[in-house]
């Protein structure tokens, strides 16, 4: 009959199912120095050496599907950063983190495999630590950070692509604490992070500087990341 379809000829082709998974890992030591494109390549090339049953684009150049939440800037460790997959079948948790970890550099590691219950665009907030060092001695330079941090406003030149302009960066710090130590000074940040505003710790470091008139060297380590609600992103 003429219009009808026959079902029995007809092929089916079925996808294999896909599984959402976040892979959390840190990134530490002279792995902070490596730019997020190599990261990724990096990532991807532990994937296939450990045979992991990752699902790929479609198309003509087909690609490993991978979100990483936030990528972190150049020189930042970080201690709490996930990557999500998609993966066509299950695979144990041990066996998967012992396999990436085998094909990757030192200073990245993988250390838990979870469901996603969030996604990257609840992120509101990034906490982070620094350890600030300088000739001067560690209460005289928490002084004067203190005294900058104090002021109405931080003011930096910042690129934009209509150009340089002036903004204040304080508007991004939602709190902090100064604490003395041995040699330097601790200095815990909660920052606006994420896809509606996103503070970059080192250009606040710099309008620091600017304001204090104070010489340090930064060590900057990422501890996480939160909702709007500061829940832990999970």
């Amino acid at each position: 009959m003429n219009g009808e379809k026959n079902a029995a000829n007809e092929i089916t082709v079925q996808k294999p199912a896909t599984k959402l998974a976040r892979l959390w890992f840190r990134k530490d030591g002279v792995a902070r120095y490596i730019s997020h494109l190599d990261l990724m390549r990096c990532v991807w090339r532990a994937l296939h050496r450990a045979k992991i049953p990752i699902w790929y684009t479609e198309g003509f150049n087909p690609r490993p599907f991978m979100t990483f939440a936030l990528p972190l800037s150049l020189g930042i460790r970080g201690m709490q950063e996930s990557v999500d997959v998609k993966m066509t079948a299950q695979i144990e948790e041990k066996a998967l983190l012992q396999g990436l970890n085998a094909g990757l550099p030192e200073g990245i590691v993988f250390y838990a495999y979870t469901d996603p219950v969030m996604t990257p665009g609840d992120i509101r907030y990034a906490d982070f630590s620094i350890k600030l060092r300088s000739s001067e001695t560690p209460s005289a330079l928490a002084q004067k950070i203190s005294s900058a941090l104090e002021q109405p406003q931080l003011l930096i030149e910042k690129k934009t692509k209509a150009g340089k302009k002036q903004i204040d960066i304080k508007e991004g710090l939602m709190r902090h604490s100064i604490e003395p130590q041995e040699g330097f000074i601790k200095l815990q940040l909660l920052l606006t992070a994420g896809s509606v505003q996103n503070t970059n710790p080192s250009l606040l470091l710099e309008a620091i500087q600017n304001q204090s008139q104070a010489a340090f060297t930064a060590d900057i380590t990422r501890l996480g990341l939160l909702n709007a609600d500061m829940q832990p992103f999970a």
